[in-house]
């Protein structure tokens, strides 16, 4: 299970992390989001489904607005300002689903997929 919530605040951490350490990449950055001295008050999901939803949401992101093979990209493949930008789109995205939503699914790839088109949808549809 993951929260909208949860998986937003990491990716706003790891935005926030990443534009005060400008030697850390996009992985690096998300692991200290999750395991570091901020972590996210959540009961929802564990640390490890938070990395890998939030992750892939990146990877999803960027892929959609690069126009790019979702499958074959990857985090580290990820320019850092693009990255530090996609995970803020991304938060700001998720934000709009709701502060009490989440999925359930035991796969965190299609748990992912799920999520970012939800939160995709969401915004489709406040857009005139």
């Amino acid at each position: 299970m993951a929260s909208f919530a949860c998986i937003a605040y990491v990716l706003e951490r790891a935005a926030d992390i990443m534009l005060g350490d400008l030697t850390l990449d996009a992985d690096s950055a998300l692991t200290r989001a999750i395991w570091g001295c901020q972590p996210a008050a959540c009961d929802d999901c564990g640390q490890k489904e938070r990395y890998g939803v939030a992750a892939r949401a990146v990877e999803l992101h960027y892929s959609d607005v690069t126009y790019s093979e979702p499958a074959s990209m990857g985090l580290a493949d990820i320019p850092r300002g693009s990255a530090r930008s996609a995970a803020r789109e991304v938060a700001r995205l998720f934000r709009q689903v709701g502060d009490r939503e989440h999925l359930e699914g035991e796969d965190l790839e299609e748990l992912a997929l799920r999520m970012w088109g939800l939160a995709r949808g969401v915004e489709l549809a406040r857009c005139p």
